[in-house]
């Protein structure tokens, strides 16, 4: 009975709702019976999982003009699309050696706000990278695209301009003479003391001091003396080694930031670009000079376009270089932005020379950092001081991204493995350790990566000069003498601090990164593997034991041929100016938790059975270190470059560079190679030289590199 109810039901459903008829009252009028209809409520929609990726800290640039950290630059790249994602490439190469490429954008492609990308922003994109005002990192103007020089050329910052004609100019085509006046008498020399202050502020910091109470109680003097600007005197007064004026350093007779500043200036004669070009601790003048004066003004000459850049009658956009670069596939593959949203549209008509952006007025580009828009797969939803949302853009031209939600979460190194452990993030990139290889967090995968990071072992050249002459053949001899017994002791003591963790090299790594000698170059030769002959000293199938006693043999034969005197294998005496025993400073903090020491530790022990004494003075603090080599006392130590650190050669090794050149280096050939490198803007040219200054500091035997380091990239 009751299957049979539930059949009778169920018939009654299908009659209402599919086959029943309307009923028909008296009249003839058809009634339709009606009952309320159910709401269907569709089962909410689960709201996507982010995936947390922890990086570094950022400052709120995400655009890719002006990104600044790898964190934001990595983030921009998500949200903008670039020119060769979204376009077709042909290129041609003219009789008169000329490279032209063409780039026809694909149909379809939008901004995440919902308009389409033209051949216009392509175009406003190249003369936004191309201005003279602009300062961040892409290098698109460096390429040699026709025309481009022209419309460069001597298009000036006011500060530029300003610091050209001098306080005493009467000519005013650029700036008005109140302008002037302001800028020499007021805004100059304000930026000039907060400059001075700010090396001093430098020095408290890390621990750069006299040691004598009146001195150290007043900052700026204490900076001018460690600075090599302020002479101490016996009676405790300061003396300014430019203007000889005298500070008792009692009452109010102490030296203020403005006379600091001064005493800098009059080292170089008055050159504010050249003093602010050698003089920094860990910021520059320029950091302290108002905006206003850093825009671009120009000085009437420049061209009004660049010839290079057009917009063919197709509707493509044509880039022709003047000459072939091996860079330009990498340069040419620009972020297209959007003319509506960074410049001004109105302001766009190449009949004209107008391309979107005011020559030299790049304002209202850099107040959007924070806010970007392009074409990538990603929008930025959200930002703050710890994270960064970015969500899929719906306008996106490609496949819809994996991961609908990311979040960078900015987490110290040290605290990415257990917050990968803990399931905070998803994925972490820090630098690889011994103990992280051996135990990676538990549910995730570990892979290798570079890093811009390596260690080296420095010599200053000043510290071993035989005969005072620190770039004789002597001098080097004795250098090289004690860095080839060092490296042949490299590689076990990489392999034992930090297994996988590093791989040894042979030369410094290059200031941007790029292995300048590959390991598979013909050219490449490990470090310090010759004798004083130039005949190698390793032989295939040499055990390490063989290595070791191959290298102090050569090891005496440099020091020979320094001067040294031996008698039955033993030092017996040292030439003038070289001595019998070197001290090798390292931050081990006094245990010894340094890569170098066991290579420094093993390498004293060879030699001291020749007769020359090497001493190790483990320290904690590395302002220590960093007193002794500004100040030029330290004479072989244990260093390393981390990321974004890694030496300039003009920065670093140029002689005139006062306080950073800490090798103490004074080779007038070694200066002229980098002047040309610094100078030169073809790559292939460019390689070659930073080769020769590579093997001119190798010869010099001022640096013995000894591992680059890798990064861990841990995802759950």
């Amino acid at each position: 009975m009751k299957k049979l109810l539930q059949v009778s039901f169920i018939c009654a459903l299908i009659l209402c709702g599919c086959g029943s008829k309307p009923a028909v009252s008296g009249n003839d009028t058809p009634v339709v019976q009606t009952k309320p209809q159910a709401t269907v409520t569709p089962a909410p929609t689960a709201a996507p999982e982010p995936y947390v990726i922890a990086c570094d800290e950022f400052g709120g640039n995400f655009d890719p003009l002006y990104a600044g950290t790898s964190s934001e630059r990595e983030i921009a790249s998500l949200l903008n699309a670039s020119l060769y994602d979204i376009s077709d490439r042909t290129e041609s190469t003219a009789a008169d050696g000329t490279v032209s490429y063409e780039f026809t954008l694909h149909e379809g492609v939008k901004f995440s706000d919902g308009e389409s990308v033209s051949p216009e922003d392509v175009i406003f994109t190249f003369y936004l990278l191309s201005d003279p005002a602009y300062r961040g990192s892409n290098a698109f103007c460096s390429l040699p695209v026709k025309g481009m020089d022209e419309y460069r050329v001597d298009s000036r910052s006011l500060l530029e301009l300003l610091l050209a004609a001098g306080a005493e100019n009467t000519q005013f085509g650029y700036f008005t003479e109140e302008q002037q006046t302001r800028f020499f008498e007021t805004d100059l020399p304000k930026a000039g003391a907060d400059f001075a202050q700010s090396i001093a502020d430098y020095c408290i910091a890390n621990d750069i001091i006299t040691e004598i109470d009146s001195i150290d109680s007043c900052p700026i003097a204490n900076a001018m003396v460690n600075w090599g600007y302020g002479l101490l005197s016996a009676d405790g007064s300061v003396t300014g080694q430019q203007s000889g004026s005298v500070w008792t350093m009692q009452g109010s007779a102490v030296p203020s930031a403005r006379d600091f500043y001064e005493e800098m200036l009059a080292a170089y004669k008055g050159d504010v670009e050249k003093m602010a070009e050698k003089e920094k601790a860990d910021k520059e003048l320029t950091d302290f000079i108002p905006e206003e004066y850093k825009r671009t003004v120009g000085a009437g000459i420049s061209a009004a376009k660049i010839a290079g850049v057009e917009l063919s009658e197709s509707g493509s956009v044509k880039l022709t270089l003047a000459s072939a670069d091996d860079r330009a596939e990498e340069l040419m593959n620009v972020p297209v932005l959007p003319l509506h949203y960074y410049g001004d549209p109105d302001y766009f008509d190449p009949a004209k020379n107008h391309f979107g952006i005011h020559k030299g007025e790049l304002g209202a580009v850099e107040a959007l950092t924070s806010a970007p828009l392009g074409a990538g797969a990603y929008v930025l939803a959200s930002s703050d001081e710890e994270s960064v949302r970015l969500e899929g853009n719906p306008e996106y031209y490609g496949e819809t991204p994996e991961k609908e939600v990311l979040v960078y979460k900015a987490v110290p190194t040290e605290q990415r493995a257990a917050a990968i452990s803990a399931g905070v993030v998803d994925e972490a990139l820090m630098p690889a350790t011994k103990e992280l290889l051996e135990n990676p967090p538990e549910g995730a995968t570990l892979s290798l990566e570079d890093m811009d990071a390596y260690d080296y072992i420095g010599f200053s050249a000043e510290r071993f000069a035989i005969s005072g002459n620190s770039a004789s053949e002597e001098s080097r001899a004795l250098r090289k003498a004690i860095a080839t017994v060092m490296s042949v002791y490299r590689e076990e003591a990489v392999e034992a601090y930090y297994g996988e963790a590093a791989v040894l090299i042979d030369y410094p790594v290059a200031a941007d990164g790029r292995d300048r000698i590959p390991a598979d170059d013909p050219a490449y030769e490990t470090a310090f593997d010759r004798d004083v002959k130039g005949t190698p000293i390793y032989n295939e199938g040499m055990t390490q034991q063989q290595k070791e006693a191959a290298a102090l043999k050569a090891a005496a034969g440099f020091l020979e041929a320094a001067g040294f005197t031996f008698e039955e294998g033993v030092i017996t005496g040292a030439p003038k100016g070289a001595k019998l025993s070197y001290e090798v400073m390292l931050i081990g903090g006094g245990v010894g938790d340094e890569v170098s020491f066991q290579i420094v530790a093993d390498a004293a022990e060879a030699l001291a059975g020749i007769g020359l004494e090497l001493t190790i003075r483990d320290i904690s603090d590395p302002a220590a270190l960093a007193y002794a080599l500004e100040g030029g006392h330290a004479e072989i130590w244990c260093g390393s470059w981390e990321e974004g650190t890694i030496p300039e050669l003009m920065k670093y090794y140029y002689s005139e560079c006062r306080n950073a050149n800490m090798h103490r280096i004074f080779d007038d050939e070694l200066d002229e190679l980098i002047r040309a490198e610094a100078a030169e803007k073809d790559p292939g040219k460019k390689d070659s030289l930073y080769r020769q200054v590579l093997d001119v500091l190798m010869d010099e035997a001022v640096v013995l590199p000894v591992d680059r380091r890798q990064a861990a990239r841990l995802t759950r």
